[in-house]
């Protein structure tokens, strides 16, 4: 989700999620070459590996295979590396049962497998984060759809699968670097946004007791969640107005290096959410996070405004007076 600068904005409406995690130079999948079981109607596989997370078909950055049974793609590295966190992200104009029961896995030259996350029915939206911790050294990694359905025979169908994007970021075996906050946010006060320096251990950021807001007893935090890239944290179920403080400490990187305590403040921006959606079972309720001051990433919820129904979202101040 792109990141929406609000020094002098005060809603915004957000469509399709455009999310860059890191450098360039970190994903190493931009290398590799892309390969697919097989392809139909110009959906190459090599788009799942151009740097672009958009999922509209028509923009031309999705990947298409043919009907079959199990489809898969994989993207093959220059050579092995050590692997320590994998993103994925799927075609979202349309067709969500593409992206249905999917296997993703690590493997080596010989394809064997050596890592594997399954993900039952569908993502629970995208992107898609995984932390692969210990890191697995691997020269491929795989993304497979299962074909659970049968036919009146007993057979599984044929299924399609559609991939917009598939990041693989590589582990620094030497690092001893301790995670920092480095930004703090809050959209509306029952919420706050944390960012990390580098992507973080799972457990330890999703750990409440590693934060404290306000300093003393602090502000209750009902729930700590780590977000899909794999740096923010929502910390929710908090209660806070104006300037605030938030202090973390033993909220671990991916190599285990723990954070001291450091801490960042930020000011709530005082917005509301509103969305229209014509059918919110597409892809659910809307959601806005900040984790830096003056910043808000908004997920739309619903289908998608170029289809029957407008459905959007925006966040907003109440006004009056001039300005």
């Amino acid at each position: 989700m792109k990141k929406l600068n609000l020094t002098s904005l005060v809603a915004g409406c957000f469509l399709v999620p455009a999310v860059v995690f890191a450098a360039p130079g970190d994903n190493i999948a931009l290398t590799g070459t892309a390969a697919h079981s097989s392809e139909c109607c110009g959906g190459s596989a090599s788009r799942a590996i151009d740097g672009n997370i958009n999922g509209h078909w028509s923009d031309g950055s999705t990947t298409h295979t043919d009907g079959e049974v199990n489809p898969k793609w994989w993207v093959t590295l220059k050579d092995a590396k050590a692997i320590n966190r994998i993103t994925f992200s799927g075609r979202t104009d349309c067709c969500p049962e593409r992206n249905l029961d999917l296997i993703i896995t690590i493997r080596d030259a010989n394809d064997v497998e050596l890592w594997r996350h399954e993900v039952p029915g569908l993502p629970g939206g995208f992107p898609l984060g995984l932390n692969v911790q210990p890191a697995i050294t691997g020269n491929m990694v795989r993304v497979e759809r299962i074909s659970t359905a049968l036919d009146a025979e007993g057979n599984p169908n044929k299924t399609w699968l559609s991939i917009a994007e598939v990041q693989v970021f590589e582990a620094d075996p030497a690092d001893t670097t301790l995670p920092t906050l480095i930004s703090a946010g809050s959209v509306d006060g029952s919420s706050v946004g944390v960012e990390f320096s580098e992507f973080v251990d799972q457990a330890t950021a999703e750990t409440t007791a590693n934060y404290n807001i306000g300093g003393g007893a602090g502000v209750g935090i009902a729930a700590a969640s780590l977000r899909p890239d794999g740096k923010t944290v929502e910390l929710s179920g908090v209660s806070v107005g104006g300037s605030y403080t938030v202090t973390v400490s033993g909220v671990k990187d991916l190599a285990g290096n723990a954070a001291a305590s450091s801490s960042a403040s930020g000011n709530v921006l005082g917005l509301s959410l509103s969305e229209v959606l014509g059918d919110a079972s597409a892809s659910g309720p809307s959601s806005a996070i900040s984790s830096s001051n003056g910043e808000i990433e908004i997920t739309a919820g619903g289908g998608d405004i170029w289809g029957k129904s407008d459905d959007f979202a925006f966040a907003s101040t109440p006004t009056s007076g001039d300005f």
